[in-house]
């Protein structure tokens, strides 16, 4: 099944009989074409407009026997601090380099005051895993599970 359009506001709700979801992320969502699944295993093809954004709650199909809806899945953030030996100018070389590093594996990556890298990831045991093999394997992490509303990435942005 092909989905060219969404529909917005106006659905059959309760009239149909099965409701399927198609959960997406963030990024996911920014950038609605390619081949999806619902949960219930049907494979969908999206081929919608440049510049649509899926959201949640967005209708990708309906009839009087089916529906499927856009569910938006925010994944987990990884807080990365940097450690506390690290300072003055050092500390803005290590910052640089753990940022480079981490654009390096196609992470984005938000900086907030004092200096934490927010890294919205899936598989947080994936980046975990990569900083313990790496060079910054003494930096402290927090995981904040089904936090990540940032970064999101513009629309026009190659993610």
């Amino acid at each position: 099944m092909t989905i060219t359009e969404v529909i917005r506001g106006e659905t059959l709700g309760e009239k149909a009989r099965l409701v399927e979801r198609v959960r997406l992320s963030r990024r996911d969502a920014l950038r609605p074409f390619g081949k999806v699944v619902t949960d219930y295993g049907r494979t969908l093809m999206l081929a919608l407009p440049r510049g649509v954004e899926l959201v949640d709650g967005d209708v990708l199909y309906q009839d009087s026997d089916l529906i499927i809806l856009v569910e938006i899945i925010h994944p987990s953030v990884v807080a990365i601090r940097l450690p506390d030996y690290v300072t003055g100018t050092d500390r803005l070389i290590y910052g640089m380099q753990l940022g480079h590093a981490l654009g390096n594996q196609h992470l984005p990556v938000r900086v907030v005051p004092p200096g934490i890298f927010r890294v919205p990831v899936d598989e947080p045991e994936r980046l975990l895993r990569f900083l313990q093999r790496s060079a910054f394997a003494d930096v402290q992490v927090d995981i904040v599970a089904g936090e990540a509303d940032d970064p999101v990435p513009n629309a026009e942005a190659h993610v």
